[in-house]
């Protein structure tokens, strides 16, 4: 029988697909996981730089980190404790950085950066 939903611990993982596979998607999920990482830091780069798009796109990915957590897109419950509180975290993080960006103050930075550099 198969199951529905693939296992998320490693244990369960190999013993879903076997050593080898389970080594490879924790290869190919870490990979991703950098490239998404650089991707984030050089849009966060750019944005430091002035560059109006990159705060765009920030904000909506802060927007979108958000709706993950208000809406619970993210499957992880609710449930009482310190733990969700901390993995809530990033998206509350995320938040605060996002609101400064758009401030009147921020635009005058943003502004005064030549375009197309």
């Amino acid at each position: 029988m198969r199951s529905v939903i693939e296992p998320t611990g490693l244990r369960e993982l190999t013993a879903f697909v076997g050593a080898d596979a389970a080594a490879l998607r924790l290869a190919v999920s870490g990979g991703v996981l950098l490239v998404l990482l650089a991707g984030w830091l050089a849009v966060a780069v750019r944005m430091r730089a002035g560059r109006g798009w990159a705060r765009t796109v920030l904000g909506i990915a802060g927007v979108g980190n958000l709706l993950f957590l208000a809406t619970d897109l993210s499957m992880s419950g609710t449930q009482p404790g310190l733990g969700p509180a901390l993995a809530s975290l990033p998206e509350l993080l995320t938040a605060a950085a996002a609101v400064p960006m758009f401030l009147p103050e921020a635009r005058a930075h943003f502004r005064a950066r030549p375009h197309g550099v």
